[in-house]
């Protein structure tokens, strides 16, 4: 989760100026989601942190990029369902990472993002819009950081059982540098 204000060099507005709320006292988490970011383990830690706090997390996807790089919904779906077993696949050495900062359950892990993260507030922000335009996606994001609540996590019971009944993708897919680093 980030606290710190952020100035935008577009419209010269701050978080601070957009929701009253001083620097380093927001209680709404938010990150920007690139194609990559659930492969990233202090992305990940991040996501965690925020969940176990009960912060609401709002997520900002960056429109207008080339659907190679775009944040996939169904394929980070997945791999937030199957994060224990795919996690290395993805990304070699992330889980160990994971691991290293105390998350060795790594079921856990993929309870807590894949049962939180879908429902989440999803704002699109497309940073070559017009100044017009990228005014009221920021604004966008703003009310979206306002109305976000924090989820309650289902029963694991209940996941696990279903998740059971699923079949694992086993879907090599690479192309980072260790940790996504």
């Amino acid at each position: 989760t980030h606290t710190r204000t952020r100035t935008s060099t577009r419209t010269g507005t701050s978080t601070e100026e957009h929701t009253g709320v001083p620097a380093g006292r927001e209680r709404h988490g938010h990150g920007l989601v690139c194609r990559h970011v659930l492969e990233r383990p202090f992305c990940v830690i991040e996501l965690l942190t925020a969940i176990e706090s009960q912060i609401p997390i709002v997520c900002v996807t960056v429109g207008g990029k080339p659907e190679e790089i775009a944040y996939n919904y169904e394929e980070m779906t997945k791999l937030m369902m199957w994060m224990d077993t795919e996690l290395e696949q993805w990304n070699p050495g992330a889980a160990d990472v994971l691991r290293d900062h105390g998350y060795e359950d790594l079921t856990d892990v993929a309870y807590r993002l894949s049962t939180i993260i879908p429902k989440t507030i999803s704002v699109q922000l497309n940073t070559g819009d017009s100044r017009n335009r990228l005014h009221a996606s920021i604004d966008d994001v703003v009310s979206a950081m306002k109305e976000a609540r924090a989820p309650n996590l289902p029963d694991k019971a209940a996941w696990l059982t279903a998740r059971s009944k699923m079949a694992s993708p086993l879907k090599k897919v690479g192309g980072l540098k260790q940790h996504g680093i």
